[in-house]
């Protein structure tokens, strides 16, 4: 049983960590092209 929680637990983590890196790279689109239209 507690074997099967830390494996749930650490899947959990790494999906966490990867949605964590796409929405940075989206925030990091939206910003540079926000300071595109800023600069233009």
């Amino acid at each position: 049983m507690r074997a099967s929680l830390n494996v749930r637990r650490k899947n959990a983590r790494h999906i966490n960590s990867d949605f964590c890196l796409m929405n940075r790279n989206c925030l990091l689109k939206l910003v540079r092209g926000f300071l595109r239209i800023i600069c233009l």
